[in-house]
């Protein structure tokens, strides 16, 4: 008995390790610039129409969940208008971390800037700037509601930007945000739904309205589903092309190879030895948490069998471990992995 015990209970204790990396292939497969493009077409305003190779040209490098920097600490681009266009190229990555005095640190699972090139009323080059961030959300009840906290990263990524991007003498040139939440585990209400929560002026009395300068942040959920959706679009442009492409990346029936083939032929994304590689690591651990989710069950079986039995028989936990046959070591380390869980 000791045996099979030992065995279910070790088994057990990889689950964490193993979600941990489930989780990191699903961040670094959002991050590739062409999902990353066919994200932003169908979820912000500026890029709504735009063909997707364009848009991955648009989007600098993407930081995922690694990387600490000073407080507000946006990029180290400069926004000089007069050869922001010609600089597209060159852009590094922004840091993933906001670290600002007095409101704590939070760490985005992926944030990047987004550069559009474009022109101004009056014809002269312009860029439109924006910073994306992108969480990828497996439970949909956390214990609070998603599009709070969405919000409030979105007022983190302003916030941020202040000695960066703007100073106290000019906030007009704090720039957009967006808070893209990729919500897996959803009711069937919410399922195959995209949202946007937005800004928008209301006049209470009388009727005025500013030029602009209140639409700075957009908290976008988008809600899988267990379906692909029909599309019945034939230029790929509404919201179904996305919500089926994600559902792709996530669905726990295709093997990579089929996974592979979908991403190539129906999106026309590149498969690098990365991306191919991301994807195997994603399906064969999904199965390896599938199969480690029956072995904490059987390990939680054992650990409350030993508390009944340590008051039953008002015996120690050396004297319940000896008669299923587990150390106490083992029991303590099984005991703190379920209380995680």
């Amino acid at each position: 008995m000791r045996n099979d015990t030992n065995n279910s209970i070790a088994d057990a204790l990889v689950i964490a390790s193993d979600k941990v990396k489930y989780d990191a292939n699903v961040r670094n497969i959002l991050a590739n610039k062409s999902i990353l493009a066919w994200i932003l077409k169908f979820t912000t305003d500026e890029f709504k129409g735009c063909d997707i190779e364009e848009i991955a040209d648009c989007i600098e490098n993407p930081e995922i969940g690694t990387l600490g920097v000073n407080p507000g600490y946006i990029s180290s681009r400069t926004d000089d208008k007069e050869n922001s266009v010609e600089q597209l190229d060159k852009i590094t990555g922004m840091s993933n971390e906001d670290n600002v005095p007095n409101e704590g640190k939070i760490v985005y699972d992926i944030r990047f800037s987004v550069y559009k090139p474009g022109v101004t009323k009056d014809g002269k080059r312009d860029v439109i700037k924006l910073i994306i961030n992108v969480e990828a959300q497996k439970n949909f009840y956390p214990g609070y509601n998603i599009v709070t906290r969405a919000l409030f990263y979105c007022a983190r990524m302003l916030s941020a930007q202040l000695g960066t991007e703007f100073n106290a003498q000019n906030y007009d040139n704090i720039k957009k945000v967006y808070s893209i939440w990729i919500c897996m585990d959803t009711n069937v209400a919410a399922s195959n739904t995209i949202t946007s929560y937005e800004v928008q002026p209301r006049n209470i009395y009388g009727e005025y309205e500013f030029n602009g300068g209140y639409d700075l942040q957009r908290a976008v959920i988008i809600c899988l589903g267990k379906k692909q959706i029909e599309c019945y679009n034939k230029e790929n442009d509404n919201g179904a092309v996305l919500l089926n492409l994600l559902n792709v990346l996530v669905d726990k029936k295709l093997t990579a190879g089929q996974k592979q083939t979908i991403l190539k032929d129906g999106y026309s994304i590149e498969m690098t030895h990365k991306m191919r590689e991301e994807l195997s690591g994603m399906c064969n651990l999904s199965d390896l948490i599938e199969e480690e989710g029956l072995a904490k069950g059987r390990a939680m079986e054992r650990y409350n069998w030993i508390n009944s039995y340590m008051t039953r028989k008002n015996a120690t936990l050396e004297e319940a471990c000896d008669v299923i046959g587990i150390s106490p070591e083992e029991y303590y380390e099984a005991e703190k992995l379920l209380k995680e869980q």
